[in-house]
């Protein structure tokens, strides 16, 4: 698994004189930690790695941290008393793989101590050895084989008064912006940390909502369940502050591949896109309200029908409706052509507005020929849906 990084270890090198000639580099490597930890946390430890030689060593970082991904460190993990084989476990940290990074290196007599975890265990007892194979390319050794020479003793027991410090724990470290801490929030999150960090991102502070973002979805886009919570921020968010801080915030909050799934979340995405000028948190936004629900030309969802729904579901989706068909109309006038394709395509689920279709008229004289054949698909949806609703 290292031999994506072999070519930019050799980059990192380069600058050394006959690095064909240097000595092997050799490390030694330990385990520390907490040796009682709670049930229903992951197990977390550090590794420390020593170059014990003469030779300088490296490993390829990719972020967010600066030390090496855990996944090149394999765990054995025997439980006390049990007679079968250790289970063999890959270690994690939150990492990113990748070719996009640097050489990070660690000088004779120098270390590098990192945090890894290898995820839930059940109560019990644990004997842990930690071991990374050597990367090396045309016999040139740049991060030795590593192995512990003594297992590391863990007990996983029932504390309440464990899991709670270890909570907080987690909660300001996610807040002073480690990423350890935020990986593992977002990957294993319990109930204590996600109360924390969703009254932090509701809060006035954009900094610390932006780090609670990450404590809560990570790098993933915000999950279904929290699309009230996502659609309160928007609407919370939508003008952006003086100093533009909440660009990540928002980016978070935008992000993602699958339909809006909630009436109330479309209605704050569109809002949020009629709101802000030209740029990235308004195209994100945009971009959201054009995900499809089905598999269709411009992605058209069906007419609801009023006379079936609650009086406070209809104003919801009449307030939807207003707020989608003003994002369009002003994306419609954007000198993006991409916005403006978009635009075009949206505007033809109004067939009943004359200013969506006045806009789609225009759009047929587009200076941009892929605008005006968006605009022209769009005009035949709408002469299609007119004729069908007519006696």
């Amino acid at each position: 698994m290292f031999h994506w990084r072999i070519a930019g270890v050799l980059i990192g090198l380069a600058t050394c004189v006959s690095v064909a000639a240097s000595p092997t580099p050799v490390a030694s490597l330990t385990i520390q930690g907490d040796p009682v930890q709670s049930v229903g946390a992951p197990v977390v430890l550090n590794l420390l790695i020593r170059n014990t030689g003469a030779a300088r060593m490296s490993y390829w970082c990719c972020g967010p941290g600066e030390y090496p991904d855990a996944s090149d460190f394999v765990a054995m993990v025997a439980r006390v008393g049990d007679q079968g084989l250790p289970q063999r476990l890959v270690l994690t940290n939150g990492q990113q793989p990748g070719a996009s990074g640097r050489a990070m290196e660690v000088g004779p007599r120098r270390s590098v101590e990192f945090p890894v975890t290898i995820g839930l265990l059940l109560p019990g007892s644990y004997r842990i050895t930690v071991f990374g194979a050597r990367i090396d390319s045309a016999s040139v050794v740049t991060w030795p084989a590593t192995s512990t020479k003594k297992a590391f003793e863990v007990e996983v027991r029932h504390d309440n008064d464990l899991a709670a410090s270890r909570d907080a724990q987690i909660i300001k470290r996610v807040r002073a912006n480690d990423p350890f801490a935020r990986y593992l929030a977002a990957t294993w999150p319990r109930r204590a940390v996600r109360e924390a960090l969703v009254a932090d991102v509701t809060g006035d502070d954009v900094v610390a909502a932006d780090r609670a973002a990450d404590g809560l979805w990570g790098d993933a886009e915000p999950a279904m369940v929290d699309g009230p919570l996502v659609a309160r921020l928007i609407l919370k968010h939508l003008q952006p502050p003086p100093d533009g801080c909440d660009i990540g915030l928002m980016t978070k909050l935008t992000r993602g591949s699958k339909p809006l799934e909630s009436d109330d979340l479309k209605y704050a995405m569109a809002e949020l896109a009629f709101s802000r000028p030209d740029g990235s948190i308004r195209q994100s936004a945009a971009a959201a309200l054009a995900r499809p629900n089905e598999p269709t030309v411009f992605g058209a969802h069906p007419t609801v029908d009023l006379a079936h729904v609650t009086n406070t579901k209809a104003d919801q989706l009449k307030r939807h409706d207003s707020a989608l068909l003003g994002a369009m109309l002003e994306l419609a006038r954007s000198a993006d052509v991409h916005e403006r394709k978009l635009a075009y395509r949206a505007l033809a689920e109004f067939p009943a507005s004359q200013a969506a279709l006045d806009t789609i008229r225009t759009g047929l004289m587009d200076p941009d020929p892929g605008c005006q054949n968006v605009a022209n698909t769009a005009m035949g949806i709408i002469v299609k849906r007119q004729a069908t609703t007519q006696p």
